[in-house]
């Protein structure tokens, strides 16, 4: 399961300010829904590529902060109850089972209202996410930061992608062994074949996405290319995209692995 175990504090590259960010024990990657273009739709686990924007309205990714300190988890324990500084550890509280004081200094939260508001005063504030519909816009202010280019726009062709989700699911529960039609319009195709040549120019490029991304463009026949290309990476995924191009599909799909 995906687990908080508690806050890293971070520094923001662009001006200095410190935020808090969750720092993960572990991480789920299952999902309720799985699309061929990466979309995973009931995930436990946030897929945004770490993009967030900061308070002097520049954007950055969480692996380009500096790292200042972690604070661990305190594990959870119940607030003592008003009073609980008198409770008397006699004969009888042991009897009925009720806490003693050396119960509530173990067990219990027995801090004040103003130390535990102090506590959580003194964290800094959390990162502030970047919504889908904001990608336009990280796109223009990071031009020449190829690494964000990249994020945005994947980000932005899942979000293009979205509406034709639930039509698909409409389909589905009508045509189970059908697709519906799907034809990606001139800004969907344009941001497909400027993240496909993103992904191309650096090193060791994911030819599993750009094979998806080509097929989606409707280029069949680059999509078989980059898929060759793609070896073992992701079987399940590898198999299904195949299939879709021998059916020359050029929509996005749900599948299982």
């Amino acid at each position: 399961m995906t687990r908080i175990s508690g806050n890293r504090i971070i520094e923001a590259p662009c001006c200095k300010t410190q935020y808090s960010t969750p720092a993960y024990g572990s991480i789920n990657l299952t999902a309720h829904e799985f699309w061929t273009d990466g979309r995973q739709v009931g995930s436990l686990f946030n897929g945004d590529g770490g993009l967030r924007r900061c308070a002097c309205g520049e954007y950055f990714l969480l692996h380009m902060c500096d790292h200042i300190q972690t604070i661990p988890k305190t594990p959870y324990k119940p607030r003592a109850p008003k009073g609980w500084q008198s409770t008397k550890s006699n004969w009888w509280s042991r009897f009925w089972g009720k806490p003693t004081l050396g119960d509530y200094l173990l067990n219990y939260d027995i801090r004040t209202d103003e130390e535990i508001q102090a506590a959580e005063d003194a964290l800094p504030p959390l990162t502030p996410y970047v919504d889908d519909a904001d990608m336009p816009d990280v796109i223009e202010k990071s031009a020449k930061k190829r690494e964000m280019q990249i994020i945005a726009r994947r980000r932005m062709w899942q979000y293009l992608n979205d509406p034709f989700r639930e039509a698909y699911r409409q389909h589905k529960q009508v045509n189970p062994d059908t697709f519906p039609s799907y034809a990606a319009n001139e800004a969907q195709k344009e941001n497909m074949l400027k993240l496909a040549y993103l992904l191309e120019d650096g090193y060791g490029p994911p030819w599993l996405e750009v094979a998806e991304l080509c097929r989606e463009v409707g280029d069949m026949d680059a999509a078989a290319k980059a898929l060759l290309r793609a070896g073992k990476s992701d079987e399940r995924l590898s198999e299904v995209i195949q299939q879709l191009i021998e059916m020359n599909y050029s929509g996005p799909a749900r599948f299982r692995y």
